[in-house]
């Protein structure tokens, strides 16, 4: 197996610049300073494609900086950011349905609600259950299980444990319920039970996209798109929005969307409380207006090299528009 040699901070400012990427030499202290912070691969890489020359995989256009890879970087730290704190929001509302309906069907005794025969038989059962009893038997020190379990010394009812267990987890909870159990959490989110013959499955696609979303914002990961396994379906997305909002030339050949508008679109679909829905309206117009990003008709300006803030995060040049038409249905049904 070939390895990839060490590069100091010196070579990797002059591997920067083989790329036709200039760096001022007075500036190379400050640039060795974020790279200590940034990590050349996800400064570079995760932003090269903005600035390629045509044709080319690893020269950029004429003209293009260090700082224009580093105030993109800062765009998508600050956009990660909001999605995360929202994408959570959805988390704890399909933590706290799915609590429900177990603790009203099941009960709340932890020996009796994580019996096999209370869930339908599926690949995932054996193993979600197994990883759930272990949280419930052995809580990490400081947890709510654990407060419950070795402090209260009570048996843990569900809506305690399930906010201690793993995401991938709940999902596939969700995932073994009897089918009556899961239609009642979908209507909840979806208003209506089967409209869409592959509701169900991609009901879980689509939260499971969420949770590979949530994990790259919070490890401040770049998007990219080929290693996101879940995606958003055109078929159960036009169960939220019509062409207003999405068009079929908006997904790939499958019919599938797996980035960032994909995420705010979700992310808008299962916002069920208008308070909630607003604030993240109102914080996503404060990120585009507040540094000028966008004109008073919400176009994008030109920050660098042709590139506006919707080619930086890779929405539709008319997303406020598309927006706007989102919010109206939102508030009208």
């Amino acid at each position: 197996m070939s390895t990839i040699p060490f590069k100091s901070f010196e070579d990797q400012i002059k591997k920067i610049r083989d790329k036709n990427i200039l760096i001022d030499k007075k500036d190379e202290s400050r640039i060795i300073e974020i790279l200590k912070n940034h990590s050349y691969y996800s400064l570079v890489n995760g932003y090269k494609p903005h600035f390629l020359l045509p044709g080319e995989s690893d020269l950029m256009e004429d003209g293009t900086t260090f700082d224009h890879f580093f105030v993109s970087r800062m765009l998508d730290i600050d956009m990660s950011n909001l999605i995360f704190k929202y994408i959570l929001l959805i988390e704890q509302s399909l933590r706290t349905r799915i609590a429900y309906v177990i603790a009203r069907e099941f009960g709340t005794d932890d020996q009796k609600y994580l019996d096999d025969n209370n869930f339908v038989s599926d690949r995932v059962k054996a193993k979600t259950l197994k990883s759930i009893k272990t949280v419930r038997d052995f809580p990490m020190k400081g947890t709510h299980s654990d407060y419950f379990k070795n402090i209260k010394t009570v048996s843990i009812p569900p809506w305690i444990l399930l906010l201690d267990i793993k995401y991938f987890d709940v999902i596939n909870l969700y995932k073994v319920l009897p089918n009556n159990l899961r239609e009642e959490i979908r209507k909840d989110y979806l208003g209506g039970i089967n409209m869409y013959r592959k509701e169900n499955i991609e009901f879980i696609n689509s939260m499971q996209f969420l949770r590979e979303y949530r994990n790259i914002a919070a490890h401040g990961k770049r998007n990219f798109e080929e290693k996101i396994d879940y995606s958003f379906d055109y078929e159960f997305a036009r169960l939220f929005y019509d062409n207003t909002i999405i068009s079929v030339s908006d997904f790939n050949s499958k019919k599938k969307k797996k980035d960032l508008y994909a995420c705010i679109l979700l992310i808008f679909a299962y916002l069920n409380d208008p308070i909630i829905v607003n604030k993240f309206l109102s914080e996503l117009l404060f990120l585009f207006t507040s540094q000028e990003y966008v004109d008073e008709n919400f176009k994008g300006r030109i920050l660098f090299n042709n590139k506006t803030i919707f080619d930086i995060y890779g929405l539709p040049p008319d997303f406020f528009n598309r927006l706007s038409h989102l919010i109206q249905k939102k508030i009208n049904t």
